[in-house]
């Protein structure tokens, strides 16, 4: 299999640069070299100019395993695995240190966790039930795992 390395400009505008990013995650799985040169100082890029491929030379990787591979699982994803596991396995748990729990096990923001939690509730594999004192006053949440089937 020839191997290439792919040189690039990309455009000021976020949409290209979004664009470009994905180009560049899906070339290097198949084990393609990368060159980037950003436009700077104001000026784009013309997408014509957007793409160019440079031989490298041969390549002993058989290109039907590359293209069958899985890619591996995202930190993101072992984080939203680990919190129902959590919440399987040992119950209801007060958010904020569920949160710093799992951020700090994946290797994550609590911020990241606590928007995947919130994913999970969307997708009705967990909901949020407030904690009360005698007066009605919400002390705390807690995160419980709903009867849901994973998917």
């Amino acid at each position: 299999m020839p191997v290439a390395r792919l040189s690039a400009r990309t455009c000021d505008h976020v949409r290209h640069w979004h664009l470009y990013q994905r180009l560049v995650a899906d070339v290097a799985r198949l084990g393609i070299e990368l060159d980037v040169a950003v436009t700077v100082g104001g000026k784009q890029a013309d997408l014509q100019d957007l793409t160019r491929a440079v031989e490298l030379g041969a390549s002993e990787k058989n290109v039907d395993t590359l293209l069958a591979a899985q890619p591996a699982a995202s930190n993101s994803q072992n984080a939203r695995d680990l919190l129902l596991d959590v919440l399987e396995a040992e119950g209801p748990q007060e958010s904020d240190q569920l949160d710093a729990r799992i951020a700090q096990t994946a290797g994550l923001a609590a911020g990241t966790v606590k928007n995947l939690r919130l994913k999970l509730k969307d997708e009705g594999l967990v909901k949020m039930l407030p904690d009360k004192d005698e007066q009605g006053t919400i002390r705390r949440w807690r995160v419980h795992r709903t009867q849901a089937v994973r998917g």
